[in-house]
């Protein structure tokens, strides 16, 4: 329910904290004829390695350029680690993507995210 360029503001935001090292372990960009098409941002704990944010542009949607993202991260990082995502029920796109690629639904919950200065 958040506008688009805001929700686009915020995931550049969430996108550059990596590069100050305030959000992931590790990041997969992928690149086409010489431009970024994408990126997969990663958290590494214990045995488990957790997508925290996938981008693809949108022109370049529906090529495979995620599910190689996902596959590239598994045998780059994965060294036996389970993988784990989260996404929103009502993001359908996401939700066939990843079972594409084999994730499995295991559970479903309400997260609450607050963006901006506190009142």
């Amino acid at each position: 329910m958040i506008d688009r360029p805001i929700a686009d503001r915020i995931k550049a935001e969430w996108a550059a904290n990596f590069f100050i090292g305030e959000r992931g372990d590790v990041m997969a960009v992928s690149e086409i004829d010489g431009r970024i098409a994408g990126f997969n941002l990663l958290f590494r704990r214990e045995r488990t390695l957790i997508i925290d944010l996938i981008a693809v542009a949108p022109e370049l949607q529906r090529r495979g350029v995620a599910g190689a993202m996902i596959d590239y991260a598994a045998a780059q990082w994965g060294d036996e680690r389970e993988m784990v995502v989260g996404t929103q029920l009502t993001n359908q796109a996401s939700l066939a993507l990843y079972q594409r690629v084999g994730f499995r639904l295991e559970s479903a919950a309400y997260v609450l995210h607050h963006h901006g200065t506190a009142a």
